[in-house]
């Protein structure tokens, strides 16, 4: 009997982080009114006395309070988009496992009414597309790197010009090359040019996402959110396979956008990127570099970078 690996996380474990999100969202839009038009807060209490006007100290206080609540709202989007497209991921691989057992089993079906003849081999059915297969060569034994070299950063490959994809694979999970129209292009808002590359990413239309993420930075790269679609951009290249365009997306990431919440994600998926590649030794000083500068980090990312340094052979 084959047992189908649990999914982690679905759906429904976005709703309490949704809730509180809104929760938050309403807090600040009741400061604000507290805060721009004296309007007092409201209460739990019933029959409770209206409060006075804020004064000057009052009105600091909660300036400081809604950005705090701002910074919060901020973590838990990011957190949402890590939930759903993980999710996505997971549902993705479970199909295709699905598909690749229905697939063998049919076969076997099919040789036994045949009078014999061996099954066929594990992912040479339509699910097989080679991400889960190891890489060849016996991997090096641990090191002890230290912090990541200037040397071994600049070894690490740029992005490829035009987004191109490395090698058929990529190629073959790419979409069809056309311009995309992102709301950045046709005057809207920043963060109405960041949802729609978001959604694209999430529709698994990863070249329109490649080229949204690229005209989003293109046209604000100090904005907010640039941090965040830097990180998404070397993942449009990453699950295209093209792991050279990630390594230069991922590295420029962190070396820009050291202050954004994605720096210790870049690090986790350069590390990875360059497991990938073959670059083993540099990989082993990424995560040492992910561990050593983002202690506080989550502590999901920080198991992830354990497992994947043993991976490496660290």
């Amino acid at each position: 009997m084959l047992a189908l690996p649990a999914v982690p996380a679905s759906a429904q474990d976005l709703a309490p982080l949704q809730d509180r999100v809104q929760r938050l969202e309403r807090s600040i839009n009741d400061l604000k009114a507290h805060v721009l038009g004296g309007r007092p807060l409201p209460s739990d209490s019933a029959g409770a006395a209206a409060t006075a006007p804020p004064s000057g100290d009052d009105r600091a206080a909660a300036g400081l309070k809604v950005q705090a609540l701002e910074t919060e709202i901020r973590e838990l989007t990011n957190r949402l988009e890590e939930i759903d497209f993980t999710v996505r991921r997971l549902n993705d691989r479970m199909d295709k496992l699905v598909a690749d057992i229905d697939f063998r089993l049919t076969a076997i079906e099919r040789n036994l009414a045949a009078g014999g003849g061996a099954p066929p081999a594990a992912g040479q059915g339509p699910a097989g597309d080679g991400s889960n297969s190891s890489a060849g060569g016996v991997a090096p034994g641990p090191r002890n790197l230290g912090t990541v070299s200037p040397e071994a950063l600049e070894r690490v490959p740029a992005p490829a010009e035009n987004g191109a994809a490395g090698g058929s694979e990529s190629a073959a999970l790419a979409a069809p090359a056309r311009p995309v129209e992102t709301p950045a292009a046709a005057g809207g808002t920043p963060q109405e040019a960041y949802n729609a590359a978001f959604d694209m990413l999430r529709s698994k239309r990863f070249g329109e996402a490649e080229s949204a993420f690229s005209g989003f930075l293109a046209s604000y790269p100090e904005h907010e959110l640039a941090g965040n679609a830097q990180y998404w951009l070397g993942e449009t290249y990453y699950v295209q396979q093209d792991y050279e365009s990630a390594a230069g997306a991922f590295l420029e990431g962190y070396k820009k956008y050291r202050g954004s919440s994605k720096a210790p994600d870049n690090l986790l998926k350069l590390g990875m990127t360059l497991t990938k590649l073959g670059q083993n030794k540099d990989a082993c000083a990424v995560f040492d570099e992910l561990r050593d500068r983002y202690p506080d980090a989550a502590q999901t990312l920080l198991r992830r970078a354990d497992s994947e340094r043993r991976r490496a052979g660290c």
